[in-house]
Formats: C-alpha cells, structure tokens, sequence
C-alpha cells in the first residue's frame, strides 16, 4: 500500500492485524484500504474499529420498559432506544413543553430540569374554579391538586356526564416519559437524561379550555400578548400536547400553532385519539403541521382504541392492557398513589395515545440536541423516513402513519451533516476592485458517506464573491473526512456586499450554507484638484491584504513628501508613482 506497516498478529479465521504507521483520518485510512483490496492476493482488507457497550441504564423498572428496548422482530412495537442513547442522551438546550394536567413533585423527577412553569386554568365563570381545583385562577404553579370525578358530579352539575374516575396524574406520566431521572438506580428510564421540561397546567378536572390550551401553546414557544402572563424565558422547541376532543382544527388552534412554528418551535406533538375512530375528526389531531401520533401495542399491532386515519403522521407504543394481570404490557412511567388529591410517589403501567405521543416528543428531543439546527419540515422527514414497517396488517401507511418510531434510526440520521466552519465569512474592507480570500472548510460529521453537489453563491451580491479553489464540489465525502473552498471577495461597488456560499449534499440539512459579507471601499482621492495627482499602485491578485495596508501606507507617506518637496520648489504638480 506504499506504507510500512507493522504486523501485529494473527486472528481466527485466517485474518491477520496490521498497525498504522501513525495515527490518521478515517479518510486517508480508507484509501490505504483500497490500495489493499486492489492487490489479488489480499481477500479483503478493513478498518479495525471500536466498539462499545450499548448504553443501558440502571433503573430497576428500564426490564419493564419494553416500549424503549425491543427493537426488532416479527411482532415488536418498541423504540430501539439504547442505540440512540450511544450517540446522545439529550443536552441542557433543549426545552420540551408537556401541555397537560400538571406535573407532581416526583422522586424521580429531577427538579433541577423542570423549568419555571404555568397554570393556564382560568375561571368557568367569575369567581368560580370548578375545572382548575385548585381555588384560583392562572398562576406560575403548574402543580396538578388531582382531577377526579365523581358519580355525583358526572349525575348532575357543573360536571354532568363526565366520565368517572379516579385522579389521572396524567401530566406527570407523559413527563416521566420524556424526561424521568435516568442511570439513577430508581425507577424508571426517561428518554432524554439531560434536556429541560417546561411544565404548563391546562388540563383540569373533566380536560380543560381550548383558550386555555391556545394561550399555555403560544407562551411556550416564547410569544408575548397582554393576554398572556410574563414572557417564558426559556421558549420550548418541542411542544407535546396528549389532549384531545371530537371537531375540526378551529382557526383559533390553528392560528397558534402557525404562530408558534414562525417562533422557532420545531414539532408540535399531538395525539390521535383514544376513541378507535377517525382521527381526522379529533382536535388538535387534525389540525396542518402537527405530529399527529398513533398507538401500537407490544407486538407492534394497531392498538385497539387508538384513533387512525390520514391525518396520523407516525405511531408510537401506547400499550393494551387487557386484565390486571397483563399491566406489563401497558406504558410504566411516574405516577401517585393518590386516588383523588397526591399522597405518596408511584409507578404504574398505563396505556393511550397520549402516551405514544410522549415517546415521539422525547425522540425529536434527542435529533434536536445532536442536531439543534433541523428544521420543523426536517424533523417531521427524519422521523416518518427512518420508521420501522407495520409488523402486520392492522395498521397500515393510510391508517398509522409512516411507521413505528425507531430512536436509534431517526437520531443517527438527524446527525447526517455537512459542517461549516466557520459559519461565516467577514472579509476585510476591499477596495473597489481588488480583491481578497479566505477559506470555509466543511466536515462529514454523519454516519455515512455524503454525496456533494456543486459549490455555488447566491444572495444580493453573489457577483461581488467568487469561487477560488474547490475541493468540494460533485464528491463523495466520507465519514469524517473534509473539503476546503476559497472564495475571493472582490467588490463591484462601495459599501456593504453580501451573499452565501451553498453546498448541496444528500444530508438531512442539505444545503450547507456559510455567511459572506464585505465592505467595498472607493481609494481617497490623494492629488487634490487640478488634474490628477495622488498615488496609484499595481496588486496582484493574490497579494497579502495585511501587506497591502502596510504598503498603501507606506507609499500615502511618499506621495505626502513629494508634494511637499514640490510646493516648495514651486514646480508645476507632477503625478507620482
């Protein structure tokens, strides 16, 4: 291979270990490979890589959590998440917002990821806070004082047939998903280890107000109206709502929800519905751009009571619990032992498509913090692309959207990218004219080989910018390996010119984009009036622009003495050079 590597020692099987002679990129690496397999006498020659233990964390209830771990298999309807948590476990700059009941100070939620949070419950009826039971109304304290209903309220009153039951705790469940204290040695696993909740209360005793859930969307997203509390300081990129109800999207849903994406939220998760009917007749299930989410069971089926249809963008493990006896199969996650108000910490096993919705939310969570820069479009294609096929025919793409969500899939594809450094280049004030460069340099930081396109400059004033040298342009570039482009900066015109330098590639961020600004600047005029003077010089194209201050002000300091020396001679003015 035209290198001197050293034998290291024999394997099974018939292979043999060569070292390196130094340590290098996976590229260079790579093409001593290929000059390798190109040799007859050698069967196959490849990289001797690393591998690692997959993450698994030890909560003594994760063997319970078969939504997170089963990942393949003829009838399965897990997430394939510890492969996921191999590339990340989430990071502090990601905000997930759980529009719900509530969420309950738990053992095994930690306080320090819940964000400053609000009771969006307003009154029924002035003086009256039947729904929010809590005796008031909106406040900074999401906590959740219980939601049951009793026979004698669902036979008359103000809750008149709602339906029966005990207090869900419904918020905390969903959070304990998303975000539970994980490698605690307790518990449960939540999906994200590290990212923040921003907990918003909207749901009361038998739901909540869609006004109420309207104003808790747009304050998570950061937005500010005098009919909402102070602004959120710590805005949400993902917003999870596991609520419902019978309808269509209303223009008042489905303004906030455009609102909040033109804010920077990047998915709105919601649920199908529990009614196995139509979601599209389910709100805000059936409004433009949400994740709708639908439920499967352990084996990966429809679940019985989850709503399909159009509308559903992917489906999640809801779980089915047909007895006591077969909870396991339900979705286990944080819950209270209170029957009606909190007593004591719990973990329980539930089921619904609110809780499939959670998994979804808790997975974009992840593509977010290896990839903060994905788009809401790109977000919903990573998750709907990377889908694991319907096991059987209860569900189908018509009915249940893409497929079953797989973590680890959908996190090593958002990863897939094109990397610029810098992100921006600022060139130096130029002179009309003339001309300077500098370099942007782009990194495939995925996990496969990318294909590139043509390098181009677009923008106001791409002709003020062109490209110098390439070594990026219609390649492939491999995992970790690098491409350099020079663009020179020559402006047309004085003032301030600007435009990008684009890099098409098969990544899930394609194009990668990079900054270009700069200034054109007129020379002073230095010969005054009266025909010509002054100074004027020849640059080459590629000379040093730190030199050229340097030599401009050198010769400035010439033309000064000459003129000078002239006046005093008296002479009649010369042009100088």
């Amino acid at each position: 291979a035209g290198l001197p590597l050293s034998y290291q020692r024999a394997m099974s099987g018939g292979a043999h270990v060569l070292n390196l002679p130094h340590e290098m990129a996976m590229s260079d690496a790579k093409r001593i490979i290929a000059r390798l397999r190109g040799d007859p006498q050698v069967e196959y020659a490849e990289p001797d890589r690393r591998r690692y233990a997959m993450r698994v964390p030890n909560d003594p209830l994760f063997a319970s959590q078969w939504n997170f771990m089963e990942p393949v298999g003829a009838n399965i309807g897990g997430i394939n998440l510890p492969g996921a948590w191999d590339i990340t476990i989430g990071t502090t700059g990601i905000v997930v917002a759980v529009i719900d009941t509530g969420i309950l100070t738990h053992v095994d939620i930690d306080p320090a990821r819940l964000l400053p949070g609000y009771d969006f419950i307003s009154a029924d009826m002035p003086g009256a806070f039947l729904t929010a039971n809590d005796g008031d109304a909106r406040d900074p304290d999401p906590g959740d004082p219980g939601d049951w209903i009793t026979q004698a309220e669902s036979d008359s009153g103000f809750f008149r047939d709602c339906d029966v039951s005990d207090s869900s705790w419904h918020g905390t469940h969903n959070a304990g998903i998303i975000g539970a204290t994980t490698d605690n040695a307790a518990g449960v696993a939540g999906i994200n280890w590290a990212s923040r909740t921003l907990p918003l209360r909207a749901l009361g005793k038998c739901g909540g107000y869609t006004s109420d859930i309207i104003d808790a969307i747009r304050w998570a997203a950061g937005l500010t109206s005098p009919a909402l509390p102070p602004a959120n300081p710590n805005p949400a990129q993902v917003i999870n709502a596991s609520l419902g109800g019978a309808g269509a999207c209303s223009a008042a849903e489905q303004s906030a929800i455009n609102d909040v994406f033109a804010a920077g939220v990047r998915a709105v998760v919601v649920p199908s519905g529990n009614e196995g009917g139509d979601a599209n007749q389910s709100s805000p299930a059936n409004c433009v751009n949400v994740i709708t989410v639908g439920a499967v069971t352990r084996g990966g089926a429809r679940a019985p009571y989850a709503n399909v249809g159009s509308v559903v963008a992917v489906s999640a493990p809801g779980g089915f619990i047909t007895s006591t006896a077969t909870g396991v199969n339900g979705i286990v996650s944080t819950l209270n032992d209170g029957l009606t108000t909190p007593t004591t910490d719990a973990f329980a096993f539930l089921q619904g498509t609110s809780f499939a919705t959670s998994h979804v939310s808790g997975v974009i969570s992840l593509m977010l913090s290896i990839n903060p820069n994905l788009t809401a479009a790109q977000v919903r294609s990573v998750i709907q692309s990377t889908a694991r096929a319907f096991p059987d025919g209860s569900c189908t793409t018509a009915t249940c959207g893409a497929g079953i969500i797989d973590a680890t899939a959908a996190v090593r594809l958002a990863r897939q990218g094109l990397l610029a450094n810098p992100l921006n280049l600022v060139f130096a004030a130029t002179l009309v004219n003339q001309q300077s460069t500098q370099a942007a340099g782009f990194t495939n930081s995925g996990v496969t080989d990318l294909v590139l396109g043509s390098a181009a400059i677009e923008g106001g004033q791409a002709t003020d910018f062109r490209l110098t040298a390439d070594t990026c342009s219609n390649r492939t570039l491999t995992l970790q390996a690098s491409c350099q482009v020079e663009i020179a900066f020559m402006p047309m015109a004085a003032g301030a010119r600007n435009a990008s330098l684009v890099v098409p590639s098969n990544a899930v961020t394609s194009p990668s984009r990079v900054g270009l600004s700069g200034t054109g600047v007129v020379p002073p005029d230095e010969g005054g009036g009266g025909g010509g003077g002054g100074c004027a010089i020849m640059q080459r194209s590629e000379f040093d622009p730190a030199l050229l201050l340097l030599v401009l002000a050198a010769i400035a300091g010439l033309c000064r003495t000459a003129k000078q020396h002239e006046a005093k001679r008296n002479r009649p003015h010369a042009e100088t050079t």
